[in-house]
């Protein structure tokens, strides 16, 4: 008996597909959902809770059918899957009067784990209006927390005023953030460590203008001499690559810098 397919360790055969292909001619009527629930209760397949795998079910066909082996029913709707189209948070209002006092007098500070709680859309909506790339869910789990006086989320913008007041013999601390104007030191010396992560993420966009360059600099981001092979040649800058560098836009900054000899931000 040859396997067809194997899905989520159930392997598909041709007596598995023929009670499907007769489950669809039996039952002409019956929507895509309708068939898996059919399905599974012939092949009494069910989760740990006895309920069915209806909608894992419904995954296996549209493989098979993928793959030719079965000709589903027509897709009836698309239901709206609000995990996929999320709404903005909007804007929260909040005090935000500049709070100046001597540390040693501030109110006492609490950080507040609020996943799964009311105040974690509070949580995502801070994000979302103060986080220059916005709030995307995180997928898996994972938790967030607020830092608060009080009831108020407080953020500190004092990081030029603390490093003042470093010992002046100590050596220059690291500075880890993104490569933004507004993360730069004022006067206090730093090692200025920008954030890689960005950097990489404008390598995956050349990735369809510079395949194997590109690939270069993503499988080694800790070599420095990988960075280098990003320098193409002039000549190909010009014709194809030369209208596939303004296509893809901003991310194509990072090749051009990189082949002059500049920054990518």
């Amino acid at each position: 008996m040859d396997a067809k397919l194997k899905y989520r360790n159930r392997i598909v055969t041709d007596e598995d597909i023929a009670l499907i292909q007769s489950l669809i001619t039996e039952h002409p009527a019956d929507s895509r959902r309708q068939l898996s629930k059919r399905l599974c209760q012939a092949w009494n397949w069910v989760q740990a809770n006895g309920e069915l795998r209806d909608m894992v079910c419904r995954s296996l066909l549209l493989q098979l059918e993928r793959a030719g082996q079965i000709q589903l029913p027509p897709k009836r709707c698309s239901p709206n899957n609000p995990l996929v189209r999320r709404k903005k948070p909007d804007r929260p209002s909040l005090d935000q009067t500049p709070i100046e006092v001597d540390l040693c007098r501030l109110p006492e500070l609490v950080i507040r784990q609020v996943r799964r709680l009311p105040q974690e859309r509070l949580f995502n909506a801070l994000v979302e209006h103060h986080h220059y790339l916005g709030y995307r869910q995180p997928v898996g789990e994972h938790l967030k927390h607020l830092i608060l006086m009080g009831e108020r989320p407080i953020a500190g913008e004092n990081l030029e005023d603390l490093l003042s007041r470093r010992l002046a013999q100590l050596p220059p601390p690291i500075r880890i953030c993104d490569a933004l104007s507004r993360n730069l030191p004022g006067t206090v010396k730093t090692i200025l460590a920008n954030c890689l992560i960005h950097g990489r993420r404008n390598f995956i966009d050349t990735i369809p203008a510079f395949p194997q360059t590109s690939r270069n600099a993503l499988g080694r981001p800790d070599d420095g001499q990988r960075v280098v092979e990003l320098r193409e040649p002039p000549a190909l800058l010009g014709g194809d690559r030369a209208s596939a560098l303004c296509k893809f836009g901003r991310g194509s900054r990072a090749v051009k810098a990189f082949g002059s000899g500049g920054n990518s931000h």
